[in-house]
């Protein structure tokens, strides 16, 4: 289709927001029928991945095009260091602010608090300020209140929402939403998740870290549809101002939740519950589809950029020059191995990956305790029966091509950290980071 002249463009951005607990994605409960909605008039892409599982890499790769190797935040902290981006990288926000357009962000937590670095070109920063998150009706009413102030000049607008993340502790009726059932138990149980115990170091009971798993994934659920309801009210606002049929909306997860599979309660890692996230893309004239082909949250911009009539400023030029993405909506758009790093963490256990690389086919993940596994996509979905040896060359094409984009990436990037100061560390610690983002 014709790129668009000077349509507005919302970015809405799903912290720590499972693809596989969508309706949209095949989930069996009606947690988002909101963004269900939204799906069925755009372009899902069912297998889009985030390079890194973790909230301001993979924002910072989602806004600047390039992989958190090249731009340098390879962690929300680090004992007690906070990583900063290469500061030469080009940013949605100054893209869109260089085109004319009003430009503002509204954003629901700490780690992308303006420091982080992805304030840049944005004329409306707004971040909590008592507090450390915020949660989905506030930061709606935020957004909403801007979006009427605006006027008909065409804006980008980015929505952050925090909801999913731990500890879930959804409000009131949602809180109650979701009961458990013996499809939800088979649903885990597909997965190999563990029923009877979840270790948390956010959320404690009598029982000391052991938590109930099915209860910790009715919140999480109901954490989902609590944001689904105002996801809703941000659309609806949209619609109700007119606005609607010159708006390209995308909608996209940063990483998603282990919710125990893989042994794994939280995020920070390379398994597929971790990184593969929702993708959704709405713009009038876009013929809504699924879309299966493998694509990346560096995507997100060239893509937006395909769509969007933008003049070509400096700005456009230089992220264009910088970006590792693609447009996946263009013709000439074809797939390639994507590499996922786990957050850079000082500590690691044994069953925890450090690097997967993942085709069409199949997933290569290198283990920190040297060792590797390859998993075949096609017939284990859930990454669960590890075929390495079934596979010896195939391993090692695959260890050798991520090696080799690790290297290039690194070889690009421009990395550098300071030490945090005692109210970062609070703060990130307030919302269940620990040291090494744990």
């Amino acid at each position: 289709m014709p790129a668009l002249k000077r349509p507005n463009v919302v970015v809405i951005t799903l912290d720590t927001m499972r693809a596989d607990h969508m309706g949209c994605y095949g989930y069996f409960r009606k947690t988002s029928p909101n963004l269900d909605e939204l799906a069925a008039s755009s372009v899902l892409f069912e297998r889009c991945l985030v390079p890194m599982s973790t909230t301001l890499p993979s924002h910072t790769s989602m806004f600047t095009g390039v992989w958190p190797a090249e731009h340098g935040v390879l962690a929300n902290v680090k004992k007690q260091f906070i990583y900063e981006r290469d500061p030469s990288l080009v940013t949605l926000a100054e893209v869109f602010g260089a085109a004319g357009y009003r430009t503002a962000a509204f954003i629901s937590a700490f780690p992308l608090r303006a420091e982080a670095g992805l304030a840049t070109g944005f004329e409306i920063y707004n971040q909590p300020t008592r507090t450390k998150e915020r949660d989905a009706a506030r930061t709606t009413r935020q957004a909403t209140a801007w979006l009427k102030e605006v006027g008909q000049q065409p804006f980008f607008l980015w929505v952050h929402y925090f909801d999913p993340h731990g500890p879930y502790l959804p409000p009131s009726p949602y809180n109650e939403a979701f009961k458990t059932t013996d499809e939800l138990r088979q649903w885990l149980g597909d997965r190999a998740v563990a029923l009877t115990v979840f270790r948390s170091k956010v959320k404690r009971t009598e029982q000391g870290n052991k938590v109930n798993l099915l209860s910790s994934v009715n919140q999480y659920d109901g954490e989902i549809a609590f944001m689904d309801h105002h996801i809703g009210v941000l659309l609806d606002h949209l619609k109700e101002a007119n606005m609607w049929n010159r708006t390209v909306v995308a909608v996209m997860g940063d990483h998603g939740e282990g919710l125990n599979q893989h042994r794994e309660p939280g995020h920070g890692f390379s398994w597929d519950e971790q990184v593969r996230v929702p993708f959704l893309l709405r713009a009038p004239g876009l013929e809504p589809r699924k879309e299966s082909r493998l694509v990346s949250a560096t995507d997100l911009a060239p893509t937006l950029f395909g769509l969007v009539d933008l003049p070509a400023t400096a700005q456009k030029k230089a992220h264009e020059a910088r970006t590792r993405g693609f447009d996946v909506l263009h013709k000439t758009f074809k797939p390639r191995p994507l590499l996922v790093q786990s957050s850079a963490r000082a500590e690691m256990t044994e069953h925890r990956s450090e690097l997967a690389i993942t085709t069409d086919r199949w997933k290569f993940m290198h283990r920190s305790d040297g060792g590797s596994s390859l998993f075949d996509l096609d017939r284990d979905p859930f990454e669960l029966h590890d075929v390495a040896v079934l596979y010896p060359k195939k391993v090692l094409e695959l260890a050798a091509e991520a090696e080799r984009l690790l290297t290039e990436q690194a070889a690009r990037g421009q990395s550098s950290s300071r030490p945090a100061t005692e109210e970062e560390l609070d703060s990130l610690r307030a919302l269940g980071y620990g040291g090494d983002d744990d």
